[in-house]
């Protein structure tokens, strides 16, 4: 799959410009990868319908109008996807994400699809947090229909990816077994502080 430059659209939809102000460090574009996840998705099995009603000021599309994209591998518990990344914990501090992890973990690097983007991120209490995106090609295919979509941890990118969890302005996905981070445009990716979680307990002095 080849690394291409991304084209930017007139009109196309952002953030509010309190956030569009900020933008990504020299050292995240660099480790940003512009990448297709239309190149290979074959069918797959409708995913579970969201709890809590998210953007309905906006006219979104179920995840099966794109389910080359959406519903491309079977579901997954946010759980099991966890356990297989070694993921313990995500928590958003001030200054970082905190990612507590069991074995080994690198630290996520920046990424950007030339047919999907981050459009906004919404965490309200008692729902899952979830994302915004946009489907941005130009070739509707019986598989895949150009529009807005909201996704959750577990949602499938493609045939070679998942969406891991849901932070402000950003989504933490698993890319070909690596952690990376899609963030909206012209933000910044978050700092992260990677802390190992250790396999065993200490017994307290005797």
């Amino acid at each position: 799959m080849s690394v291409t430059t991304p084209v930017v659209e007139a009109g196309r939809r952002r953030k509010p410009d309190s956030k569009a102000t900020r933008r990504r460090s020299s050292r995240a574009a660099a480790a940003s990868a512009v990448i297709s996840v239309l190149a290979s998705a074959p069918p797959g099995v409708a995913l579970a319908a969201e709890e809590c009603e998210s953007f309905a000021a906006i006219e979104t599309a179920p995840l099966d109008a794109c389910a080359s994209i959406f519903v491309a591998a079977p579901p997954i518990s946010v759980e099991e996807l966890w356990h297989e990344l070694g993921l313990v914990e995500v928590v958003a501090q001030d200054h970082a994400i905190e990612l507590v992890y069991r074995g080994e973990l690198d630290e996520p690097s920046a990424i950007s699809f030339v047919d999907l983007e981050l459009i906004d991120t919404e965490r309200r209490d008692g729902c899952p947090p979830v994302g915004l995106v946009e489907i941005v090609t130009e070739a509707e295919s019986d598989r895949c229909a150009p529009g807005m979509y909201v996704v959750n941890a577990g949602v499938t990118l493609g045939a070679d990816g998942r969406v891991v969890a849901v932070l402000d302005d950003h989504l933490l996905v698993v890319w070909h077994g690596a952690l990376r981070v899609l963030s909206i445009a012209e933000v910044e990716p978050p700092l992260w502080r990677l802390i190992w979680y250790p396999p065993w307990r200490l017994s307290p002095p005797r």
